[in-house]
């Protein structure tokens, strides 16, 4: 007598969504994907910026934070999405906090505090 093997369980398939609930979908995965992306060009400008100020090279600050040359290039482009730790080491290496790099008006020329004293001035 053969036993038949146990079906595995297949999700049914998407026809019941609305075309206008992909299009929506679809809208929220490009805005959210372009938010990401110049998140990680602003980060991979202020590391650039920032290496540049210290006067190190790309192959110093990569033996300082134990990365590839290569990786510090990538991220100075935008080109790559760095993990947190990546993040984290880049963060010690330049001596700043990670917001410090994170942040999308430093590249700018803005630093927070510079926004924190231009918000105080404007609140009195």
């Amino acid at each position: 007598m053969r036993t038949r093997a146990p079906q595995v369980w297949k999700p049914p398939p998407l026809y019941w969504i609305s075309t206008s609930a992909n299009s929506s979908l679809e809208a929220y995965q490009r805005r959210s994907s372009l938010a990401l992306n110049s998140l990680v060009e602003a980060f991979g400008l202020n590391v650039k910026r920032r290496r540049e100020r210290l006067r190190l090279t790309q192959a110093e600050l990569a033996y300082l934070a134990q990365l590839h040359p290569g990786e510090i290039s990538r991220i100075e482009r935008g080109v790559t999405n760095p993990r947190m730790t990546t993040v984290l080491t880049l963060a010690l290496a330049l001596e700043v906090e990670p917001m410090v790099l994170l942040d999308r008006q430093f590249y700018k020329g803005k630093t927070l505090a510079k926004m924190s004293a231009t918000l105080a001035d404007d609140s009195e």
